[in-house]
């Protein structure tokens, strides 16, 4: 189990520290940090990169089940649907917020190798961004809220 634990801490974000694998899955979410399926459309997603952007910025962490905290992981998406979240900041907001996309390397709930994707959102100091249904978010505490 220590092992287990020392390996958690060593996977990190190379963008955000902060960010081990041990904090992504066991922390609760917060005004700068969400997790999210793999299962989810990247349309799903414009409200949270909205609420980002529109408050202090913030990661979403794409492949760990939201409820149970388990490691899902990118495996069972084709490569086009893992381009599609990569790209719903700019596919889903106006207008598009400055993110940066990452990838770690996990091991999933089956004991498998797999990613998990980060997508780090930048505050919008200059404008607000809205999502492409004209709606617009803000990140309060740990919930979005429509605005």
């Amino acid at each position: 189990m220590s092992t287990f634990r020392v390996k958690m801490n060593t996977i990190q974000s190379t963008y955000q520290p902060s960010l081990t694998l041990s904090y992504i899955v066991n922390e609760p979410e917060n005004k700068i940090f969400d997790r999210k399926s793999s299962r989810i459309k990247p349309g799903d997603l414009a409200p949270i990169i909205s609420a980002f952007a529109n408050a202090e910025g913030g990661t979403i962490v794409i492949g760990i089940d939201d409820k149970t905290k388990a490691i899902e992981g990118l495996s069972a998406l084709t490569p086009d649907q893992v381009n599609d979240l990569v790209s719903a900041p700019k596919d889903t907001c106006i207008p598009m917020p400055q993110y940066h996309e990452e990838i770690l390397a996990v091991t999933n709930k089956r004991g498998e190798a797999d990613r998990l994707l980060l997508l780090h959102i930048e505050p919008s100091h200059e404008q607000i961004i809205r999502t492409v249904k004209n709606s617009t978010y803000l990140r309060v505490a740990d919930r979005t809220k429509k605005r």
